[in-house]
């Protein structure tokens, strides 16, 4: 879907992908374009972003344009039914960080936040089911919804230190969805110091439950509750479970905090290199 947003705005804006990377870099609208996705997690169907890699950089980078909305979308979880297990999780959990990542973006509003927030309740209650019953049709629509609603707040509201960091992981062999899922536990732990009583709106929707300490120590709850909805699904949380070596954690951070730029400006909450450096460190794992 990112190759067929790309090419529809290339084909009217110059015919070169990279002159047109970056924010609102589109002078003209793309050719039409109606996508329809097979998985739930990106959401790209609904976002005004195409992503792709740069080899020569070793990181992703996108066109961030209205521009590049497609012209239609048509999402019908029949099409996700044959999703195996692990792609369903992954896929999901993408879709999970879109959420929380827009609901808790500097760019956030209450109308973007009516999107996000839906989207993490839909994920919390139907993710686990999806996996362990692709032919459950509640939950595949369900998530297919979610991941629709996930697209279209965090395309209205931005990103943060999740994906920033993760950008420096999908050079690594990690998939995008490994690399922003092994990194999200760490984030929103760090991240929650800002607004603990955002952070426990998450985590309420997240399983239906509110945090007993009210909005004190709801960024270790919704961290709690990652690490178990990771282990549910069978997606592990730990950078050395993906061939991650200790000697590696510096200079992925590194490579991290300058690539991660263009989408720490959105990150609720400030990050120098050296809090990056730690949050590598706690993702590595035990």
């Amino acid at each position: 879907m990112d190759v067929a947003k790309g090419a529809s705005v290339v084909a009217t804006n110059g015919g070169e992908m990279r002159p047109l990377l970056g924010r609102e870099t589109l002078r003209r609208n793309g050719i039409p374009t109606i996508l329809i996705p097979t998985t739930s997690g990106s959401g790209t169907e609904v976002t005004q972003a195409a992503v792709v890699y740069v080899p020569e950089e070793e990181t992703k980078k996108s066109i961030w344009d209205p521009r590049a909305t497609a012209h239609a979308a048509i999402v019908d979880p029949e099409l996700a039914m044959s999703m195996p297990p692990r792609l369903t999780a992954e896929t999901g959990l993408d879709a999970l960080v879109h959420a929380i990542e827009g609901h808790t973006s500097r760019g956030a509003t209450p109308l973007s936040r009516l999107y996000t927030l839906e989207a993490i309740r839909l994920i919390g209650a139907y993710l686990a089911r999806a996996y362990r019953d692709g032919k459950d049709r509640e939950a595949r629509e369900a998530m297919a919804r979610a991941a629709a609603l996930a697209g279209i707040g965090m395309s209205n509201a931005g990103l943060g230190a999740i994906h920033a960091l993760a950008l420096a992981l999908d050079p690594r062999g990690l998939t995008h969805c490994q690399s922003v899922a092994v990194m999200a536990p760490w984030v929103v732990r760090f991240n929650a110091q800002q607004d603990e009583g955002l952070f426990a709106q998450v985590a309420e929707a997240l399983t239906g439950e509110s945090h007993a300490g009210g909005c004190q120590g709801a960024g270790a709850a919704l961290q709690g509750q990652l690490l178990r909805l990771w282990e549910s699904v069978g997606v592990s949380p730990y950078l050395r479970d993906y061939g991650i070596m200790k000697e590696d954690l510096d200079p992925l951070a590194a490579k991290a905090y300058q690539v991660g730029q263009r989408l720490l400006p959105t990150n609720i909450r400030e990050v120098t290199q050296g809090e990056v450096e730690a949050i590598f460190s706690q993702a590595y794992g035990p």
